[in-house]
């Protein structure tokens, strides 16, 4: 895939950074993959990972975090063709040629949301809390802490643009990305 950044502000303007890895740290520190000289940035700020063809941005628990398209991020997000990230006074666009996008206000009222759309963490997790998993559980069944937990089910709420985990579950059914809990289908005759 032959994904680049393309920088529109800050120091960097004008520069193309070629994506031509499969993870790339973000930050101030000269170690960094794109180093982003910027008082605003921390030494390590995001990280942007190749996943199935996709590329996905996450914070790493940055002061001033990762903006996608003017919202803050708060766990592993998926970059499409002309999303504009921003840390601290630098935006770049997110340039993938030949990837495949839709226009939300064409792909009808989920905004073409389907499986892809979703890391597998957050369809995993998705899942348990479906099930009625609390983010304890949830956490113990995944090896991950609470607090990963709590910023999964974020960005799933974002993704899905509910505003609770019910909203989330029935939403998740309708989409096709879950079935309807064992505990929640009517008892067979």
């Amino acid at each position: 895939m032959d994904a680049r950044l393309h920088f529109e502000t800050g120091a960097r303007a004008g520069e193309d950074v070629p994506l031509d890895a499969p993870e790339f740290s973000i930050g101030r520190s000269r170690d960094s993959g794109v180093v982003v000289a910027d008082a605003k940035v921390s030494r390590a700020h995001a990280v942007l990972t190749e996943r199935a063809d996709t590329w996905v941005i996450e914070d790493l628990g940055s002061k001033n975090g990762t903006w996608v398209n003017g919202r803050r991020i708060s766990g592993p997000t998926r970059l499409v063709h002309g999303d504009m990230v921003q840390l601290g006074d630098h935006r770049a666009a997110f340039v993938c040629p030949g990837e495949r996008t839709e226009d939300p206000t064409l792909a009808g009222e989920d905004g073409g949301l389907g499986p892809d759309s979703f890391t597998e963490r957050e369809l995993r997790t998705l899942r348990l809390v479906a099930a009625g998993m609390s983010n304890k559980q949830v956490a113990e069944e995944l090896l991950v802490s609470v607090r990963t937990v709590k910023a999964t089910v974020t960005s799933l709420l974002e993704k899905l643009q509910v505003e609770n985990r019910w909203g989330a579950i029935m939403t998740g059914i309708r989409l096709g990305l879950i079935e309807v809990p064992e505990a929640a289908k009517p008892p067979t005759p």
